[in-house]
C-alpha cells in the first residue's frame, strides 16, 4: 500500500495522521476525546494485547505502546526486568519495560519528529517494529512471568529455536565400477 491514501498534511494533528494510517490500513480503534490518543487491539500469532498511540502536539513526538495482557506478580518483577534487559539489548528500535510497582509491562516505540508532517513509511515503521517484537516475544515473556525459568534460560531457548536446523547430511555416493568388458 503506497502513500496515496495517506494525506501527510493537514490542520488537525499529528494524531489525526496516526488515525488515517490505521484507517488505511482498516484497523479498529478508539480516539480517548479531548487528547491526542488512541487505543486498540491488536490479534498477533501469539497473542492479543491492548496497544495505545500517543502524539505530543507541542512537540512533534509519535509514541507507540503495546501494554501486555497480563500483571507480573511481585516475586516475578525482578526476573522480567532482568529478561527485558536481554531483551533490549539486542532491540534497535524499542524497548521492553516494567513498572516495578504495579508490574505492567509493556513495549514503548517512540519517533521524534522534525516537523508535524508524518509520512506512512515512518508511521508504519513505528508501530510495525512494535508488533512484530512484542509476538516474537511474547511466549518467552510469559515463561519468565508465570513460570521459574530463568531470563538467560528462557532467551536461550528462543534463541535455539530461532537457529536453522542441521540439514541432513547427503550419504556419500558409492564409487561405482565402470563396466568391465570382457
Amino acid at each position: 500500500m503506497g502513500d496515496e491514501c495517506f494525506n501527510p498534511g493537514g490542520e488537525d494533528g499529528l494524531i489525526d495522521r496516526v488515525a488515517e494510517f490505521f484507517d488505511c490500513k482498516q484497523w479498529s480503534y478508539d480516539r480517548v476525546a479531548d487528547m491526542p490518543v488512541i487505543r486498540l487491539s491488536f490479534s498477533g500469532e501469539s497473542a492479543c494485547w491492548q496497544c495505545v498511540a500517543i502524539a505530543d502536539p507541542k512537540a512533534p513526538h509519535l509514541v507507540f505502546m503495546s501494554l501486555l495482557p497480563c500483571r507480573v506478580p511481585p516475586a516475578r518483577r525482578a526476573q522480567l526486568a532482568d529478561l527485558f534487559s536481554r531483551l533490549n539489548w539486542g532491540l534497535t528500535h524499542g524497548c521492553f519495560e516494567v513498572n516495578m510497582d504495579t508490574g505492567e509491562p509493556r513495549l514503548r516505540t517512540s519517533q521524534p519528529l522534525p516537523s508535524p508532517e508524518v509520512s506512512l513509511e515512518l508511521i508504519s515503521e513505528l508501530v510495525g517494529s512494535n508488533l512484530w517484537a512484542v509476538d516474537h516475544f511474547f511466549g518467552t515473556i510469559m515463561k519468565v512471568v508465570y513460570t521459574k525459568t530463568s531470563p538467560k534460560m528462557a532467551l536461550a531457548t528462543l534463541q535455539d529455536a530461532a537457529k536453522p536446523k542441521a540439514a541432513k547430511q547427503p550419504k556419500p555416493i558409492e564409487k561405482q565400477r565402470r563396466f568391465e568388458m570382457n
